[in-house]
């Protein structure tokens, strides 16, 4: 009975092993091309969106967007960061999202001076303390290639 049992254990074991190989370079290539185009189709979702309010809309001076993928977490990561003109006032935006399940990790916002942000708890770990400097560290530590 035990040597029955052992080479279905045995195989379980190399399974498991072989199915957590890295990716190889031309996969992580890929794999970073999907995340761009993930990031890239958010971002023209956001500006048709903003276009649809019509009048109502707020006057954009810029928005940029950047993409993350890390081969050792299998994660896409992206970034927005807006300029605009709400009314009489001026506000910044800049927002990280896990792309690949639609979540939002972390925000902050300047709106006429007055700073605010946060990291979402489940991504914060009780590293990053509430407001607008913690939230920028936050998402600049996950768009880093270091991280």
């Amino acid at each position: 009975m035990r040597l029955t049992i052992l080479p279905f254990l045995l195989s379980l074991f190399i399974g498991s092993a072989a199915a957590q190989t890295p990716p190889t370079a031309t996969e992580v290539f890929n794999l970073r091309i999907k995340c761009k185009e993930m990031v890239a189709e958010r971002d023209r979702e956001n500006f048709e969106r903003n276009v649809k309010m019509g009048e109502f809309a707020s006057k954009i001076i810029s928005s940029t967007y950047s993409s993350r993928y890390d081969p050792k977490t299998n994660k896409c990561y992206g970034e927005f960061s807006t300029h605009y003109l709400q009314q009489t006032r001026e506000v910044m935006l800049r927002s990280l999202y896990d792309m690949q399940v639609d979540e939002l990790m972390a925000t902050w916002e300047e709106n006429n001076g007055q700073k605010s942000g946060m990291v979402i708890d489940k991504y914060n770990g009780g590293k990053y303390p509430v407001g607008k400097d913690a939230a920028e560290a936050f998402i600049n530590d996950m768009m880093s290639e270091k991280n």
